[in-house]
């Protein structure tokens, strides 16, 4: 009886830890969905400021140009993030 009673625990213990790592999976999952939708509304934000009509100069088109760059970039790694935790949940389950 023993020996099944510590079979059991080692069972429950392992299923246990399989659930906190998923439950662990899904927060990072959830946490890094929440930056990519802050991202894209400080995003939209921005583009809503900028009136293309009154950017003549070209160093601020070249300004905008970069930050465009660098928030596609954000998005872009984020993305990846994103992927690459489905991923690791997947593999773990």
């Amino acid at each position: 009886m023993g020996v099944f009673l510590t079979a059991s625990i080692a069972t429950v213990m392992s299923n246990t830890d399989e659930l906190m790592q998923q439950l662990n999976v899904a927060r990072t999952e959830v946490a890094l969905r929440r930056i990519q939708v802050q991202l894209h509304r400080e995003y939209s934000a921005f583009l809503e400021r900028m009136d293309v009509s009154t950017l003549v100069q070209r160093n601020e088109l070249a300004m905008l140009e970069g930050e465009l760059n660098r928030w596609e970039t954000l998005g872009r790694r984020i993305s990846q993030l994103i992927a690459s935790h489905m991923r690791r949940s997947e593999v773990g389950s």
